[in-house]
C-alpha cells in the first residue's frame, strides 16, 4: 500500500523480473518496462500487456545482457529489483535513475543481497525496510525502498532531517523526533511508547512492521 498510494501517472518504472506486478504498475504509472529471463513466461505474456507496458527477454547466459537491459531505455523514476542477478542490477541501475529516482529491492533480508545495501548506502541513499508475510508464504520477508532527499514517492525530509509519515491509509502517521533516533529496532505495537522513549526507529500497521534508516 505504501507504493500504491504514492505512485502516479508521471512515473516511469523499470522492473527486473516481470509478472502480475507489471500489469499492476501499468495501471498506475506512465510507463512500465520489464526484463524477463524466462522465455516461456515471456512468450506467454508479451502480447497481453497494455500499451504502456514493454517486456524484453534477456538470456542469462549472454554475459551481462540481463542487468544491462535497462541501458537502452533511458532514465526511470523507479526501479524494482525482483529478478535475477540482483547485486549486478543494483550497481547498474543507479546510472539510469532520474534525479528523483528510487530503488525497490525485494527479499532484501537475504544475506547475498547485503553487498547491494552497503553499496547504496555508500552512494548516499536512505532506506525504509518493510517486514511482512507475502501471500502464499508462511515466513517473514523484507522489501526495502532506497531513496534520496528528492524522490518520486514523496518520502519527506523536514528541515534537513527525515519526516516520518507512512501508511496513511492504515494508521495515523507517527512523527518521531529525529534527534532521539539512535537505533534501528523493530517493536511490537504495544511497545510504541517505549520505542519513542529509547530512541527506536519505528512505525507499525496491523500486518507490516516498518524500520526507517537514520
Amino acid at each position: 500500500r505504501f507504493i500504491e498510494e504514492r505512485i502516479n501517472e508521471n512515473i516511469r518504472l523499470f522492473e527486473y523480473g516481470s509478472g502480475n506486478s507489471s500489469i499492476y504498475y501499468s495501471k498506475r504509472a506512465k510507463e512500465v518496462v520489464s526484463v524477463e529471463n524466462d522465455i516461456e513466461w515471456y512468450n506467454l505474456v508479451k502480447d497481453t500487456l497494455p500499451n504502456n507496458c514493454t517486456i524484453q527477454y534477456a538470456d542469462l547466459n549472454d554475459a551481462s545482457n540481463y542487468e544491462n537491459s535497462i541501458n537502452q531505455y533511458g532514465y526511470f523514476d523507479m526501479v524494482i529489483v525482483d529478478g535475477r542477478k540482483r547485486n549486478a542490477c543494483i550497481k547498474n541501475c543507479i546510472n539510469h535513475l532520474t534525479e528523483q529516482g528510487v530503488i525497490v529491492l525485494d527479499d532484501s533480508h537475504r544475506e547475498e543481497y547485503q553487498p547491494s545495501i552497503v553499496f547504496l548506502k555508500e552512494k548516499g541513499f536512505k532506506h525504509i525496510d518493510f517486514y511482512g508475510i507475502a501471500p502464499g508464504q508462511s515466513w517473514e520477508k523484507n522489501t526495502t525502498i532506497f531513496y534520496k532527499k528528492l524522490n518520486c514517492l514523496d518520502i519527506w525530509y523536514f528541515g534537513g532531517d527525515m519526516f516520518r509519515g507512512l501508511f496513511k491509509s492504515l494508521i495515523p502517521p507517527l512523527f518521531i523526533d529525529y534527534y532521539r533516533l539512535r537505533k534501528n529496532k523493530n517493536y511490537s505495537y504495544k511497545d510504541y511508547a517505549s520505542a519513542i522513549n529509547d530512541g527506536g526507529s519505528y512505525e507499525q500497521s496491523a500486518l507490516v512492521n516498518v524500520v526507517i534508516s537514520k
